[in-house]
């Protein structure tokens, strides 16, 4: 009986600290402070209608100000943003962020995410950056300008994000790339680095990656890989954050990784 008792211990003990890691993605989604509303949007580059899940903190109807908005890949998952918003929601009542919107980006029918966000990527990048932020502009009280968006996504979003880094870093200014699938399409996304650094010398950007030391082999190596090519390109106003999980697979890192994403973005 005791050496039961002391199994079960170690297991509590050992739950504890892996909840204590993201602690934050556990919290309940009810009464959260603020509000979650719902649109689509039907995008003529890539003949899709996507739903968007979107949260304003509660300051938004009180202050009258604007807000930075943080794009996040991968709006279906976790009921949209609802997950995302009680964490957002946790940490600026422990005053540890500013407040922002979230758009969580999902699909009214088909899920398009291969399509969008690995063999298309120019026609998604063409939506989210001709119609979504407009959309988004128009509609909520932001910043309409790079200084007030960030973009998120994990896996074949975490490359999305880094095509959006080379090919779109006039629209934003923070990314968040998550266990990125570099290997994709053999190493395809280096080439997006290697055209952009080929004609230009800076990239006014600031990164935030991060991957799990248990994905694999492949993965860790072509993502550090990247991170070190960026950083021996020496741009000047270029900055990145490079994190690597011990112990964690694919989807525990991507939880992770946004928690320390966003609190590396927002963080006061």
């Amino acid at each position: 009986m005791r050496k039961i008792k002391i199994i079960i211990s170690i297991l509590v003990i050992g739950i504890c600290l892996v909840l204590s890691s993201c602690a934050s993605l556990f919290l309940s989604v009810e009464n959260i402070p603020g509000s979650l509303e719902e649109f689509t949007i039907t995008s003529e580059y890539t003949n899709s209608t996507y739903h968007l899940y979107v949260y304003l903190p509660a300051e938004y109807t009180q202050t009258g100000g604007s807000y930075p908005v943080l794009y996040k890949l991968d709006g279906d998952s976790n009921k949209g943003s609802l997950r995302e918003a009680a964490y957002v929601q946790n940490l600026q009542h422990k005053d540890v962020i500013a407040p922002f919107i979230i758009a969580a980006i999902g699909y009214e029918e088909k899920n398009q995410r291969k399509r969008d966000y690995a063999e298309k990527p120019d026609k998604f990048a063409s939506f989210i950056v001709s119609e979504l932020i407009p959309e988004m502009d128009s509609r909520y009280n932001t910043i309409a300008d790079k200084s007030g968006r960030t973009i998120a996504g994990g896996s074949l979003g975490g490359i999305a994000v880094i095509h959006m880094l080379f090919n779109q870093n006039q629209y934003f200014s923070n990314y968040i790339s998550l266990s990125p699938s570099l290997l994709w399409d053999d190493t395809v996304y280096f080439s997006y680095e290697k055209a952009y650094a080929e004609k230009n010398a800076d990239l006014n950007a600031n990164l935030y990656t991060s991957v799990g030391r248990e994905e694999g082999i492949g993965t860790n190596v072509s993502h550090k890989t990247l991170c070190t090519i960026l950083t021996e390109r020496g741009y000047p106003s270029f900055t990145m954050y490079r994190e690597a999980f011990d112990g964690k697979g694919h989807m525990a890192a991507i939880n992770c990784g946004f928690e320390k994403g966003v609190l590396y973005v927002y963080k006061k």
